[in-house]
């Protein structure tokens, strides 16, 4: 692609970007672009991966603020670790 037409492609996905209400949507090109590429060298072979350092959507922390409000307001039932192992351990027998 040359660089007048990548540039026109880009104004087009920045106009859609700017047209588009899903949060969602916008996180998830968020995330994408913010992906790190790195290169991991052997004796004889090269690897590329991945290294994403937005592993949680940002989404997922506004809900955790939503909760814990409710806990401290006390209108969040909650249960304490040694509850959750107790529960784990018969339920699907394992932490023993």
């Amino acid at each position: 692609m040359n660089e007048e037409k990548l540039n026109t492609f880009k104004i087009e996905l920045l106009q859609a970007i700017i047209n588009c209400d899903d949060v969602e949507k916008l996180n998830k090109v968020k995330v994408i672009l913010n992906e790190k590429h790195f290169s991991v060298r052997e004796e004889t072979s090269q690897y590329t991966a991945k290294k994403n350092e937005d592993v949680v959507p940002e989404n997922f922390y506004d809900e955790l603020e939503k909760d814990f409000e409710l806990y401290q307001k006390g209108k969040l039932e909650a249960k304490s670790w040694d509850e959750v192992k107790r529960g784990l351990k018969e339920r699907i027998n394992i932490l023993s």
